[in-house]
């Protein structure tokens, strides 16, 4: 039961971020999805090399000892 519940929390909360992108004339006035998407964009482009960078650097690779122990 609690893996189900997790589960589903998981998949709703990637529902929140789905962006139906509506036609232009039903959104508010002030409306400021367009500017979110060329903001997230733009800092995802500058972020997503240094997160890389990151991660490969701190990366730490697993292998079996001969009893099969996980060993770095």
């Amino acid at each position: 039961m609690h893996l189900c519940s997790g589960f589903c929390v998981h998949e709703y909360r990637k529902f929140l971020f789905i962006d139906p992108r509506l036609p232009e004339e039903v959104l508010p006035s002030d409306w400021i999805g367009e500017e979110a998407r060329s903001f997230f964009r733009k800092y995802h482009q500058f972020l997503s090399p240094l997160a890389e960078k990151f991660f490969y650097r701190n990366l730490v690779v697993m292998n079996e000892d001969e009893e099969g122990a996980m060993v770095p």
